[in-house]
Parts: structure tokens; C-alpha cells; sequence
């Protein structure tokens, strides 16, 4: 009474609009699991790739092609039971059909995309918000309705193999293919990345580690206090910090950048005026006290060093200027000299080798100078 093909095709009724369904859910919640693993790739390997492309493409691969099997699960299945050979089949499996236009329910999701859109493009933040929350709750109802079409579709299907005594065919099996499929894949892709950030990671680790440590030996021999971050002990993405004081008073100190991969970004000195002295006895014990440190890592790490110590660091140019004794520092010294000592002076440069020098001396206005204010000299070297 029945053909094969016509058998063949109630069968595939009967699971098509889950499978469909099933799609549609993997579709839109993979950009979960592909955030996650980025935040892993980030947070936990602190990988400096950005967007993963291979991942990215299996994600963005995954959606199209889901949605598109969705898209033919529905209308596929939808536009059959509405086909005279269908209609047919119901006759001869001497059974019925539910039938439901849905007008109703489309007529007003659309309206509440269409309400939420006008909303959000309006100024008033109360009617952005009530417009994000009318789209957000028509997805929702989007998404709702896809499923009760899909679920009316498979339950006129399974009618017929019921009336005709037709086992449904099992769906678990390929359920589960169509969800772990791109997950794994996903997941799969991750992997390279992830043994790439880690051994990445723990090269830079090393790099620093003998980078901070060789920098806070040399200030060792000259600071009666260092201070620093080993990357040894902590791996931080934003680099890591080395601070030298000179004496007890901690009238002044030395503080060098490093990067998370062991480059010298940065060498900073600092020193605190005492306004009861003349601007140039502060100067004169500032160049005192800064040309320590200065002359511990110039002979350290300077083109007078060692091969193996000057190939130890990358950037140690910037060991190499005086801070005190350069074109930038003499211009902000002699305003500091001939001004006050509640004026602010300011002067950067470039240095004939392309590292940046700014030189200042910081205060607070006499009007604004209270007891926590501060005076200081503040010369930074960098690598821009």
C-alpha cells in the first residue's frame, strides 16, 4: 500500500524537525564554549595571538552550516506536509494533521523586533533599554516558536507511523553527533594554541627571570634595600618591576620596567627635594645619588661591559644615558634652578638613538601645597 520511498519519507518526518531544533540550539550557544576557550587561551596561557583564526573559522563554520540545516529541517518538512503526496499519505494512513498557520504568533514577534529596533535607535537611554529589552525578549520568542513549529511538524509525522504501525526511528544517536561534533572540533583546535601560549609563556618566564635577576644583582652591590618582581615565582603579562633605594632615607630611588619577555622598557630615577636647601644643593646631591645607580647599571650592563653581560639584556641602551647629563636634563635643570619651588618644569626628547627622555621636576602650586604634597625630580628613559 505503501512505497519505500514513501516509508522512507515518514521516518524522516518523524526526527528531521529535532535534529533541526537541535541545530539551531548548537548554533547559538557554540559562541559560549568558543569564548570560554578564548578566555582560557588568554587568562589562564596569557597568549598574546588575539583572535585565533582556526577556531574562529570552525566557529563561524559551524553557525552557517547549523542554521542552514536547520533552515532545510522546517521548510523541508513544513512545505512537505503541505504537498498533495503527503496529503495523500494522511488519507491512506487514515489519520489527521494539525495544522497551524502561526500568523498570530509571527505577527507578533515581528512587531516586538520591530518596537525594540525603533526603541534602541532612539536617545533617551529608559527607551534604548526598553527597546534592547523588547528585542531581546522577541529572540526569545523567536526562538520559542521555531521549536513549536518543529515540534507540530514531528508529531503530524509520527501520527502517520503510529496509524501505520512504523517504528520511529531513533534519534539519540545522531542527536548527540550533531552537538559533539563541533564541539570537539572546537575544542580540538584549541589545542596547538594552547601548547603554543604555554611553551611560549614559560620562555618568556625564563627570559625575564634571568632578566629581573641580573639587573637586581648589579643594584644589589650598590642599594641597601632592592625590590622586585621574579618571574620565577609569578608569571604577569604586564611585565614586571625592579626598584633600587640607595640609603635608608629613601630620599631617591632607581625603577626599572621590564617586559613580559625580559626586555628593559623603561629606567626611572627619582629624588625627593628638600625645599630647606638652595636648588642647587639638591641638584648637586641629586646627581650624587642618582650616579649611583646610574654608574651601577651603565658599568654593568654599558658598552664598557662585558660581551656577556651586554648581550644579557635587550634594550640596555637605555642604561647608557645619564640622567642627569643629557641635552633634555640640562634644559629642565636650569629652569628648575632659576624658578620656584612651587613651579612644575617639564622637557622631553628623542635621543640621537631613539630612545625617548623626559625630565621634570614636580610640585604643587604655593596655594596648593599642603602636608601631602611633594617635591621631586623625576627623569624617565624609555623605549618608545
Amino acid at each position: 500500500m505503501f512505497t519505500d520511498k514513501e516509508i522512507r519519507k515518514i521516518k524522516l518526518y518523524c526526527v528531521l524537525p529535532t535534529l533541526g531544533n537541535v541545530a539551531l540550539i548548537v548554533a547559538i550557544t557554540i559562541g559560549l564554549l568558543w569564548a570560554f576557550l578564548c578566555m582560557l587561551d588568554s587568562v589562564i596561557f596569557d597568549s598574546e595571538t588575539g583572535l585565533y583564526m582556526p577556531a574562529f573559522i570552525i566557529y563561524i563554520g559551524t553557525v552557517v552550516l547549523y542554521l542552514a540545516f536547520y533552515a532545510y529541517a522546517i521548510l523541508s518538512v513544513r512545505l512537505g506536509q503541505l504537498r498533495k503526496k503527503w496529503q495523500a499519505i494522511v488519507e491512506k494512513a487514515m489519520t489527521w494533521q494539525n495544522s497551524v498557520a502561526y500568523t498570530q504568533e509571527a505577527g507578533r514577534m515581528m512587531a516586538g523586533m520591530a518596537a525594540g529596533d525603533f526603541l534602541s535607535r532612539s536617545g533617551n537611554p529608559t527607551a534604548k533599554r526598553v527597546g534592547d529589552a523588547l528585542e531581546a525578549a522577541a529572540a526569545v520568542e523567536a526562538v520559542d516558536l521555531s521549536f513549536t513549529v518543529g515540534t507540530n511538524l514531528e508529531e503530524n509525522a509520527k501520527r502517520v507511523a503510529m496509524a501505520l504501525g512504523l517504528a520511529v526511528p531513533k534519534k539519540k544517536g545522531k542527536i548527540l553527533l550533531i552537538i559533539f561534533v563541533p564541539v570537539i572540533l572546537l575544542i580540538g583546535s584549541f589545542i596547538p594554541e594552547y601548547v603554543h601560549a604555554g611553551n611560549t609563556k614559560r620562555q618568556e618566564q625564563q627570559t625575564a627571570h634571568e632578566t629581573v635577576m641580573a639587573v637586581a644583582d648589579v643594584l644589589d652591590e650598590r642599594c641597601v634595600q632592592v625590590i622586585y618582581q621574579d618571574p620565577a615565582d609569578n608569571f604577569h603579562d604586564y611585565g614586571y618591576t625592579i626598584t633600587g633605594y640607595v640609603d635608608e632615607e629613601k630620599q631617591s630611588y632607581v625603577y626599572i620596567s621590564v617586559t613580559r619577555d625580559g626586555l628593559i622598557e623603561s629606567v626611572a630615577y627619582e629624588y625627593d627635594i628638600n625645599m630647606n636647601t638652595s636648588p642647587a644643593e639638591n641638584i648637586k646631591k641629586a646627581q650624587g645619588e642618582i650616579g649611583i645607580y646610574y654608574s651601577a647599571l651603565k658599568d654593568a650592563f654599558g658598552s664598557d661591559a662585558s660581551d656577556d653581560k651586554r648581550t644579557m639584556l635587550e634594550n640596555a641602551d637605555l642604561f647608557t644615558i645619564d640622567p642627569l647629563e643629557n641635552e633634555t636634563a640640562g634644559r629642565m635643570l636650569e629652569k628648575f634652578k632659576t624658578g620656584s619651588y612651587y613651579d612644575s618644569v617639564y622637557e622631553s626628547d628623542d635621543t640621537d638613538k631613539g630612545i625617548w627622555v623626559s625630565c621634570s621636576f614636580n610640585t604643587d602650586t604655593k596655594e596648593d601645597w599642603d602636608k601631602y604634597s611633594e617635591a621631586y625630580l623625576y627623569i624617565c628613559i624609555d623605549d618608545r
